[in-house]
C-alpha cells in the first residue's frame, strides 16, 4: 500500500501541531506523573471551555502527543 504523511514538510513544526490526541481517565494523576519524570511538557494541564482537561508533551521525535479527559463525551 501507499504510506502518505499526516503531515507536509514542516506544517505540523510551524503550527505546533498535535500528532495525536490520547483519551484517560486519570488525566490529572498522569499529569503530575509525566512532571516527576521531568518529561518536556508543552502546553500545561488545562480546562477548556468546552469542558476537555488535557496537557500536550513533546515526544523525543518532535511529535505533539495531547493527553486528555472529557468528562461528557458527545454521542
Amino acid at each position: 500500500g501507499t504510506e502518505l504523511p499526516v503531515f507536509v514538510g514542516d506544517t505540523r513544526e510551524q503550527r505546533d501541531l498535535h500528532a495525536t490526541d490520547i483519551e484517560v481517565a486519570d488525566v490529572e494523576g498522569l499529569y503530575a506523573e509525566i512532571q516527576a519524570r521531568g518529561a518536556p511538557v508543552f502546553q500545561a494541564l488545562c480546562l477548556h471551555p468546552w469542558g476537555v482537561r488535557d496537557f500536550v508533551v513533546r515526544a523525543p521525535d518532535g511529535n505533539l502527543i495531547a493527553f486528555g479527559h472529557n468528562p461528557s463525551p458527545p454521542g
